[in-house]
């Protein structure tokens, strides 16, 4: 067995025992500093939207799978005011968009509910449309798809750019562990093994990380995670939660601003959740 997979197996041997007793260790009390409301809708060829991603006042979106490659950009109450077409790309199951310090786009073919793929793929597009393929798979899953239901965790569906590189993070479902992949933002063929690892009991469907790079939110059915990042992202420093009762299947999430976050669901209602100073977590 290589290093990598020991300290991997160790990391989530020592954390399986203390969710037997904590649930989400690391995760305090929920949190009522944020603010919920429901601020517009998208139109219906948009109802299936997936990642979202928010610059300039703009909200970048995409379908998840069946729909052409194409980007929507609309304005924050939902309306489409323009769309971007990628040629050569392929459309099996999009999840998630990220954009990094260049402002080059990564969009993640990520999507493996049944846990079968094996052509895993992010796609990285720079300003002028051209775009290179980022395959991955997980060097840990060895049958496609595995014979239990309790074992298919290999379905990331939160994806951001960290640090020159790409983080992936899995839909928890089967043994509730959310698993974090770092995969290198540039164009090659990578196996990956598990960086880090958390206990939680709500499946995650999107992550994203506030412009100023202090805080990661994780987007999950019916709760919505926070992480505070200090100089690099470690699942088991303290996070607190939020309650989203209302927000059906939702996917798609981005930071306005440090203290706004907008959410989508498969509905096509946006959300918008805004933060107080008062009762936030130190």
């Amino acid at each position: 067995m290589s290093s990598l997979k020991v300290i991997s197996f160790l990391v989530s041997f020592k954390y399986f025992f203390v969710s037997l007793f904590t649930g989400s260790p690391g995760i305090v009390s929920e949190n009522s500093s944020w603010k919920l409301d429901s601020i517009g809708k998208f139109t219906p060829i948009l109802y299936e939207s997936s990642g979202l991603l928010v610059e300039d006042s703009l909200l970048y979106t995409h379908r998840d799978s069946g729909f052409e490659t194409l980007l929507f950009i609309c304005n924050l109450e939902g309306k489409i005011i323009d769309t971007l077409s990628f040629n050569g790309l392929k459309t099996q199951d999009w999840e998630d968009i990220t954009r990094d310090d260049n402002n080059d786009l990564y969009l993640g073919d990520l999507g493996n509910n049944q846990n079968s793929r094996q052509d895993l793929t992010i796609y990285k597009v720079d300003y002028l449309g051209n775009s290179e393929s980022i395959a991955v798979s997980y060097a840990n899953q060895k049958m496609f798809p595995p014979s239990r239901k309790k074992w298919k965790n290999f379905d990331s569906e939160g994806l951001v750019y960290f640090q020159d590189s790409l983080l992936l993070f899995s839909k928890n479902r089967g043994i509730k562990w959310v698993k974090v992949y770092k995969v290198p933002a540039k164009k090659g063929n990578y196996s990956l093994l598990p960086t880090d690892s958390i206990y939680l009991h709500h499946p995650v469907t999107g992550a994203a990380i506030s412009p100023d790079k202090r805080e990661l939110a994780l987007l999950a059915y019916g709760k919505i995670y926070f992480f505070p990042i200090e100089g690099k992202i470690i699942l088991y420093n303290k996070g607190y939660s939020k309650k989203f009762i209302r927000s059906g299947q939702a996917e798609g999430i981005a930071w306005v601003d440090e203290k706004t976050i907008v959410i989508s669901n498969e509905r096509g209602i946006l959300y918008y959740l805004s933060k107080s100073d008062k009762n936030t977590p130190d």
